[in-house]
């Protein structure tokens, strides 16, 4: 069996995943949020036989228009030093058609090698990127399969909306395990109790989002696997 490689940024978002696709086994890492480790995994992926990457799990809206649980595909992946990469065109268009009772979004994915918190960056980097979403780790698996000349995917889910400023008690929320570091939360929560409200905001979105990612699963089939690429 063929091997996929799959890169997210969180454990909660790699458990929406099956083991295999339509013939194809999946390889699946976890970057904990950090951009350089998801370069290097997804290298690794392709180095230990990985024929195809795809970037998935949750994101932070660009787009006013797109709420929470919103599924995004890429058409290309903008790096924060604005190099544009394509996604592979036919498994995109594969992706779109089994979401398509989800209504999916295409456009381009922004990259950060930080998080976009204020609603002010967010503006701006929709601005300058024309993206209608923002994670930590597309562009670095895009760098990777452009090098390699793999098959790149992208399927995201916003959780954080554009109108919102991320609570700074969340910026530390994800250990680099990929876990979710509460202790770290409530500590900062601890001196700004104030963004309680906001961090449940944020946790009751982020849930409506891997809600989505694996209704997308479950809707992908051999999509997800790139069974319709041979």
């Amino acid at each position: 069996m063929t091997r996929l490689g799959v890169v997210t940024g969180s454990v909660a978002e790699a458990r929406r995943l099956p083991a295999s696709a339509a013939g194809w086994v999946l390889a699946v890492v976890c970057s904990g949020g950090d951009p350089g480790r998801a370069g290097d995994s997804a290298r690794r992926l392709v180095d230990e036989g990985a024929e195809a990457l795809l970037s998935f799990g949750l994101a932070g809206g660009l787009d006013p228009g797109l709420a929470p649980g919103a599924l995004v595909i890429a058409e290309a992946v903008v790096s924060p030093a604005g190099a544009v990469h394509e996604t592979n065109g036919p498994w995109r268009d594969a992706l779109a058609a089994a979401l398509a009772s989800e209504t999916p979004v295409i456009g381009r994915i922004a990259g950060s090698d930080r998080a976009v918190a204020s609603v002010a960056a967010k503006r701006a980097l929709r601005e300058t990127s024309e993206a209608l979403a923002v994670d930590m780790e597309s562009h670095r698996v895009a760098a990777v399969a452009a090098e390699t000349q793999a098959p790149f995917a992208v399927l995201r889910v916003v959780a954080d909306p554009a109108g919102r400023t991320l609570p700074r008690a969340a910026l530390a929320g994800l250990g680099p395990d990929g876990e979710i570091n509460l202790g770290a939360v409530l500590g900062g929560l601890a001196l700004r109790p104030w963004e309680a409200p906001a961090i449940v905001a944020l946790a009751l979105d982020a849930w409506r989002g891997l809600a989505a990612l694996s209704r997308g699963v479950a809707l992908t089939g051999p999509s997800l696997g790139r069974g319709t690429l041979g």
